[in-house]
């Protein structure tokens, strides 16, 4: 897998990382995709993959009210999070808010 070419400014969590000084984005920490800016939220442009509780969970039975959300990136396929939603979620979690950029 090709180095991001970009210079990690804030790593945000295992996969992802704030681009300060260079764009304002969030990346990929594997390959260096840009998700927007530093203040959206990240999972508006990931790859999602909905799943059902019996697919993680086979004594599961279907009918349950949730669903699980899967984020990739799409440019390398990394895993970037899963949630649980429920019925009337329409939206995925905004989970990371960066408020201002770190102090210089």
């Amino acid at each position: 897998m090709p180095e991001p070419n970009f210079r990690e400014e804030l790593r945000i969590h295992d996969q992802l990382a704030a681009d300060w000084h260079g764009d304002r984005v969030i990346r990929c920490r594997q390959c260096g995709h840009a998700f927007g800016s530093l203040f959206q939220n990240y999972k508006e442009r990931a790859l999602l993959r909905v799943r059902k509780p019996w697919e993680y969970l086979p004594d599961r039975r279907p009918g349950e009210f949730v669903e699980y959300w899967e984020f990739y990136c799409p440019g390398c396929g990394v895993l970037l999070a899963v949630d649980p939603m429920g019925p009337g979620d329409r939206k995925p979690t905004w989970d990371i808010r960066i408020a201002s950029p770190p102090e210089e």
